[in-house]
């Protein structure tokens, strides 16, 4: 099998620099199996190979090739089990003004909102999704990504299409790589300041989308040598975190002191002992004492309040991861440097702030795979609400359209007719969100003509072969004129065995089987006919002829029309 073969023919990605890497290692896997494929890949420690490596082997897997070689853990096989789309936003403004009513800030994020408890729904206990902003190395436009289980892919395609109509969703066979290939890398996570039930900054404290400060952050970086990301995965926790949470906030708003009232455990049986134990410790007066303080104190307003708009929506286990790659370590970590800056913007005097920790040199090597992977390490996961990671990322980013950070859609999507035909050839797909059709041409729509306009490279060609070939597998009558001849063989090699004695095949430049065309040939059966071939050869004969035009006279054209009828 020829080098690359699989990853083309088979896998169909797209060429990369080191497909060669690539089918080595995937001719590995029938003898070795992936799980030591990977064993392999990690010892060379280049977080580029890897992320390819990670490309080749989601679509690997997807495509039902035999994998070899011992069973995957469960933690390997839900990361090479996902999804990927890229959303592209509707563009508004100049170019999109008179096409969609432009959605305004609360009214983003409140979909955005709906848009993730739909997602958290979706996912079991041990899977998740990403969320993810990113400029891959070579390439000068953020683009938004989205991955979810496969399994889950048509519903959560569903799911954003219904929420964000006008955004352009397509999954993507590979995957983006943000890696210099033999550059340094910085990475870094977010944990919280605070006690994890205090509160970052709501949607409603916002008045401009916080989401454009953090993709100007992604201008800053060079075309080539260059790349940087950022990756928010989100879990399923049940409502564990919300119940933790509201008993924080029962127990404040009983005159609980406050720091108390942050170190009641999660369990009921935690909360039990820990209450027996404050108890047993303490005489009975001691007790009473604070009974009654508890009682004439007053809650903590600001505790309570923060506390409070933690818990209004739900609180899932997520992981925010920040990566940069460039061709110097200094030029990486200053990258990184930028990415973390804009998150200030979600700081709460009154609540929570993140802080973000670098990874280290000696840990940046799993780091940098779990990142390429979308593996979530719990480790390094924090409790957000929706409303939290809304603020952060959402799909659809407001008052965009002058910045050339961000990828959109300026082409607008219109579902296809509910009464189009349901009978013809196929000349198209009509995609509207994650509904599909077939458009078709019927036989009484082409009586009128069709006339196919476009730039060069945009399909012209590509769909008439496409409607020609229906049209002989169908049994009907066709022509075709090749001006280029590189069609035609296209054309042929799609005739079906039983229609071989109908093609008729004329090629003016092979000289050794020349064909003759009798130009003055009509149909006897009906004489009218002569009269409208020779006006036609004449018609011939002016275009042929036009830069001599004294040639045509009155006369020339009597004494060709008497000597042509004559002839016929």
């Amino acid at each position: 099998m020829p080098e690359h073969d699989v990853i083309h023919n088979v896998l169909k990605l797209e060429p990369e620099a080191h497909d060669v890497q690539m089918d080595e290692l995937i001719r590995m896997i029938a003898g070795r199996g992936i799980k030591n494929v990977l064993s392999i890949v990690a010892r060379l420690k280049n977080p580029h190979l890897e992320d390819d490596l990670h490309r080749v082997l989601v679509r690997y897997i997807a495509e039902g090739l035999p994998q070899g070689g011992a069973q995957l853990p469960k933690r390997v096989r839900r990361a090479l089990d996902l999804a990927l789309f890229i959303i592209d936003p509707q563009a508004h403004g100049e170019r999109g003004k008179e096409e969609s009513r432009q959605m305004k800030l609360p009214e983003i994020l409140s979909s955005s909102e709906q848009l993730y408890a739909g997602l958290v729904s979706l996912i079991s206990r041990h899977e998740g999704f990403s969320l993810e902003i990113a400029v891959p190395e070579g390439t000068e436009s953020a683009t938004l990504y989205l991955a979810v289980p496969r399994k889950k892919k048509d519903l959560a395609e569903r799911l954003i299409s219904s929420v964000f109509p006008n955004a352009r969703i397509s999954e993507e066979r590979g995957d983006y790589n943000i890696f210099n290939y033999e550059g340094e890398h910085a990475a870094a996570y977010a944990t919280f300041a605070e006690h994890p039930a205090y509160p970052l900054k709501t949607p409603e404290m916002f008045e401009h989308d916080p989401m454009n400060v953090t993709l100007a952050a992604f201008a800053k970086i060079a075309k080539h040598g260059e790349g940087a990301a950022l990756q928010i995965t989100v879990s399923s926790e049940d409502d564990r975190y919300n119940h933790h949470y509201k008993k924080i906030l029962k127990r404040l708003e009983r005159g609980k002191v406050l720091y108390k009232a942050l170190k009641v455990p999660e369990s009921a049986v935690g909360e039990m002992l820990y209450d027996t134990f404050d108890v047993m410790f303490k005489s009975k007066e001691r007790i009473q004492e604070e009974k009654d303080r508890t009682f004439r104190r007053q809650p903590d307003q600001v505790a309570t309040e923060a506390i409070g708009r933690k818990v209004k929506s739900r609180v899932v286990p997520t992981l925010i991861r920040l990566v940069a790659s460039a061709p110097d370590k200094a030029r990486a970590n200053d990258i990184l440097e930028n990415l973390i800056a804009p998150f200030n913007q979600y700081d709460d005097p009154k609540g929570n702030r993140l802080r973000f920790k670098k990874v280290s040199s000696w840990s940046i090597a799993s780091f940098l795979r779990d990142f390429s992977y979308r593996v979530f390490d719990s480790s390094y996961a924090i409790p957000l609400s929706l409303a939290e990671i809304t603020s952060m990322f959402h799909f659809t980013a407001e008052r965009v359209t002058t910045s050339r950070e961000l990828k959109r859609s300026f082409a607008k999507q219109t579902p296809a007719p509910v009464d189009m035909p349901n009978e013809g050839i196929t000349i198209g797909l009509n995609r509207y969100g994650a509904e599909e059709r077939p458009v078709r041409f019927d036989a009484a729509d082409r009586l009128r003509h069709c006339y196919v306009i476009g730039q060069t490279g945009t399909g012209k060609t590509g769909m008439l072969k496409n409607m020609l070939i229906q049209d002989i597998k169908n049994g009907e009558g066709v022509a075709f004129i090749d001006p280029h001849g590189n069609d035609i063989e296209d054309v042929l090699a799609a005739v079906p065995p039983e229609r071989m004695d109908d093609v008729i095949y004329f090629d003016p430049a092979y000289t050794a089987r020349p064909m003759g065309l009798n130009m003055l040939e009509y149909d006897r059966a009906r004489p009218e006919m002569k009269t409208f071939v020779v006006d036609e050869v004449y018609g011939i004969f002016r275009k042929l002829y036009a830069d001599v035009p004294e040639a045509f006279g009155p006369m020339f054209e009597q004494y060709y029309r008497n000597a042509v009828q004559l002839v016929v």
